[in-house]
């Protein structure tokens, strides 16, 4: 049965008894009224801007619910009430520092020295502060809790990964039974991710818009949602705006929709701004080097815009570079007009779409023939390198194959399917050189990073010190750990890298979950080059600069290889 009730009623219900229970607690009969409220009611003169920061910020800082006291979820739609009460006497009244009262005592954290070195971010919690938009009483409770004691190794909601230091999200519900949550779980959803990248991601200063004007933007759009897709659609947009190409969402509909799809037998990569196709899964219309300039009447520029609020990209070479892995499909044609410019000339084709099924297979056959050997001697005896087949036991037989080569080639254009960051760094350097620096949050402090340690490569290796050149290949779809073995190869100018943008998201992930199963991500812990240069969104530091071009894929030329080869020959 669902209940409805008026906003007026509503907070009365609520204020009068805060509807609070311990986490664990069995909930009685008045806890199970208030949650089937939370389903169907938002009031509409509730302050969500404000209800959002003081939730979240109290479930990281409060004493009393990093302990796990609460569940914490249940409490959000008090806070929403109380804030609409607030907007009804002008924000003068005391209820809402009432309740935070109620949650419990706590003890004065000792005293500690203003940080002023060392730091990379520090906590965004000015707001705290505003007596003019809190009131006094408001304002100096929360300010008492920023101080409170609080222990700094983990707390009931979240913890650091052992040994890396990212955070790990802990007793998050993900509500998967709603398919369609309701409009509560939907602020839920948006609450509960804003308060994790407010405070546990390492590269909220880069985020291009204001964290606060992006929150205030979202709510409209997740209260508003009609529906399952117009809240997953939500979800999508809300992780886009972190510019994290770590932040892939995993929705279980939209997977099963993507598989019922129908695709172009080819590939496509952008070569500036221009999406070409590359290869092709089987003989057909479309031609290596042909120019996709229109997809069913509509303009590739309107559908990389489309893809903007889709897709969380680090930067504008992989937004293309997902852009262009669903370009050419469609989710109800099996044949699809493209425009496209062949040698110069403009013409319209028909092209027969694969269903999914045929699709993978002959993309998975496809790969499989153009992928290189794991190592291999090119002519003028220049060694190579695929590390995407490149396994660690392997690596000592690499090694004495290669030793007596005049250079290597290490091609990063994938993921690389083993940790070889040390085995490959160590072989290169002759001594110990310094690569990478870490940031990692805090939980003692929520929205605190502090500059770690720096990362060394050049242990000498049992097998001896590479004495020729070394080249690394890299563009957009080096990400990740492969941007992080880069880092250790370039150290102290050891290798050149030749190639270009990187995804610019490296570093460990911490997972998330939202109500209606919605999974998703972000780069946990900052990594950073060892003198503190940037390697989020902007990517790896690049040499010499090269890029496909289409007379290039034309010929069949591997261009990046070929500049690779000439480096290593000068």
């Amino acid at each position: 049965m669902k209940y409805r009730i008026s906003s007026g009623v509503l907070i009365l219900l609520i204020v009068t008894g805060f509807s609070r229970k311990c986490y664990c607690q069995q909930a009685s009969n008045a806890d199970k009224y208030h949650e089937s409220l939370m389903k169907d009611s938002i009031p509409e003169d509730a302050d969500l801007v404000l209800a959002c920061k003081v939730w979240g910020f109290l479930k990281y800082y409060h004493p009393a619910v990093c302990i796990g006291r609460y569940k914490w979820d249940n409490e959000l739609f008090s806070i929403i009430a109380l804030t609409a009460k607030r907007k009804h006497l002008n924000g003068k009244d005391n209820d809402l520092a009432a309740y935070i009262k109620g949650l419990g005592h706590f003890r004065k954290g000792k005293e500690q020295e203003e940080i002023t070195s060392g730091v990379r971010m520090h906590p965004d919690i000015d707001w705290i502060y505003n007596q003019e938009a809190l009131g006094q009483e408001l304002s100096s409770l929360l300010a008492g809790i920023l101080h409170a004691k609080r222990s700094g190794k983990k707390s009931y909601y979240v913890s650091k990964e052992k040994g890396v230091g990212s955070p790990v999200f802990r007793h998050e519900d993900d509500y998967s039974e709603m398919k369609y949550p309701g409009v509560s779980y939907r602020i839920l959803s948006l609450f509960r991710y804003w308060n994790m990248i407010q405070y546990f991601y390492p590269y909220k200063y880069l985020i291009q818009d204001n964290w606060d004007k992006v929150l205030a933007e979202l709510i409209p759009i997740f209260l508003h949602a009609s529906d399952t897709h117009a809240y997953e659609m939500a979800v999508l947009k809300m992780v886009s705006r972190i510019h994290d190409a770590h932040g892939v969402v995993e929705i279980a509909a939209l997977d099963q929709q993507y598989q019922q799809r129908y695709f172009a037998p080819a590939v496509i990569e952008f070569v500036d701004t221009l999406p070409v196709v590359t290869g092709f899964l089987k003989d057909g219309t479309l031609q290596a080097g042909d120019v996709i300039l229109e997809v069913n009447g509509h303009p590739v520029p309107e559908l990389i815009t489309a893809k903007r609020d889709k897709v969380s990209a680090s930067n504008e070479a992989v937004l293309l570079r997902e852009t262009a892995r669903s370009l050419l499909s469609s989710d109800n044609d099996r044949l699809m007009a493209i425009k496209i410019a062949r040698n110069q000339a403009v013409q319209m084709v028909k092209v027969k779409l694969l269903d999914y099924k045929t699709y993978v297979r002959l993309k998975r056959q496809y790969q499989e023939h153009q992928r290189p050997a794991t190592w291999k001697i090119l002519a003028g005896n220049i060694g190579y390198v695929n590390p995407e087949s490149l396994l660690v036991k392997d690596i000592p037989r690499m090694i004495k194959d290669l030793a007596g080569t005049n250079g290597i080639i290490f091609d990063f254009r994938c993921y690389p399917s083993a940790y070889v960051v040390y085995k490959l760094g160590n072989w290169l350097h002759g001594g110990k050189t310094p690569f990478a620096r870490f940031a990692a949050g805090s939980i003692r402090s929520p929205g605190l990073f502090m500059d770690g340690n720096t990362v060394y490569v050049g242990r000498k290796a049992k097998e001896g010190t590479y004495k020729g050149k070394s080249v690394v290949i890299v563009n957009q779809e080096t990400q990740s750990q492969a941007e992080y073995t880069v880092m250790a190869l370039q150290a102290g100018q050891r290798s050149i890298v030749a190639g270009s943008t990187t995804a610019g998201a490296d570093g460990n992930t911490s997972d998330i979950v939202l109500p209606g199963g919605i999974y998703t991500a972000f780069s946990g812990i900052g990594v950073y080059y060892a003198d503190g240069q940037e390697t989020q969104r902007t990517g790896i530091k690049i040499d010499v600069r090269c890029n496909r071009t289409i007379a290039g894929i034309q010929r069949g030329e591997d261009e990046l290889l070929h500049k690779a080869i000439e480096t290593i020959r000068k």
